[in-house]
């Protein structure tokens, strides 16, 4: 009876050990899957990011090129004039003082330099977006460099200028702060998304004040605070959980603020929030100068 015993258990323990087995198969694998779903969704919340990205890009860039464009019209038409001028010159001079009111010198003398102005100016604030978005995406930079997160702050300035101007007011106080060891381009998304939370949050005009300091010898200070409508406590606790959306369906991913807690977590740094309903936004990105080795 013992060993008729001992036989059944040892058979129910062998079961069971096979059973766990199984169990923690399945849980490998659903485990594997759910790391692939997490890293589908963190990579849809950058296309979606992306897309509001190159959406804004495209129409900073369309107005400075709409004024080439107009521009060069008016240009080759003053050029033909001008040619018709110079061959009147030289074949007909005595008809030169009529040619000139046909073709409205004077007025031409006049118009002309804006119009090349305009040209370079438009050719100029496309120049300054496309370096703008270079610097943003620091496609060459994806080891980990020293570098200066103010230029990092400048450029997603650059990128989101269309999205402010002009109701909403960016006020800069930096600090003298040393170049920090990083990921560039990944610190620039988080940039990229505090600053467009805080200009969702402006809902008419208002101002977003950025701020860098030395916290300590090893640790510096990153400050974005913006005069908008506010959050709640309960929104402030949920804040950073993937998912978690203040934005209507089909507006956001709830994945960008998740995203940017890791990105400063990985980079061996804090970030926090401070808010009031109708008193505006601040949130508070402390990073140490050698955090990412």
């Amino acid at each position: 009876m013992l060993i008729d015993s001992f036989n059944e258990m040892s058979q129910k323990v062998r079961n069971s050990q096979k059973a766990l087995r199984g169990k923690l198969t399945e849980l490998q694998d659903a485990n594997e899957e759910n790391r692939e779903t997490q890293a589908k969704l963190v990579h849809t919340a950058k296309m979606a990011s992306l897309g509001q990205l190159v959406a804004g890009i495209a129409h900073e860039l369309n107005n400075p090129i709409s004024f080439i464009y107009s521009n060069v019209s008016h240009l080759s038409d003053y050029g033909q004039r001008l040619i018709r001028l110079v061959q009147t010159a030289e074949k007909s001079p005595k008809d030169l003082e009529k040619v000139k009111e046909e073709v409205e010198f004077d007025y031409i003398v006049k118009d002309l330099p804006k119009l090349i102005q305009s040209c370079e100016e438009g050719a100029r604030r496309t120049r300054d977006i496309v370096l703008g978005l270079r610097n943003f995406s620091r496609l060459d930079e994806a080891k980990v460099k020293e570098v200066d997160i103010h230029d990092g702050i400048d450029s997603t300035l650059d990128l989101l200028a269309g999205e402010m101007r002009p109701r909403i007011k960016v006020v800069k106080k930096y600090g003298e702060i040393p170049p920090i060891l990083c990921y560039p381009s990944q610190l620039n998304q988080v940039f990229m998304n505090v600053i467009s939370n805080a200009i969702h949050a402006i809902k008419d005009s208002g101002v977003i004040t950025i701020t860098t300091s030395l916290k300590t010898k090893n640790q510096v200070e990153i400050s974005i605070r913006d005069s908008g409508v506010g959050m709640s406590k309960e929104v402030q606790e949920r804040l950073f959980d993937p998912f978690f959306t203040t934005k209507g369906v089909s507006q956001g991913t709830g994945l960008g603020m998740s995203i940017t807690y890791g990105i400063v977590e990985k980079h061996g740094g804090e970030i926090r929030v401070k808010s009031k309903l109708g008193q505006g936004t601040e949130f508070i990105i402390l990073l140490p100068i050698k955090g990412v080795q």
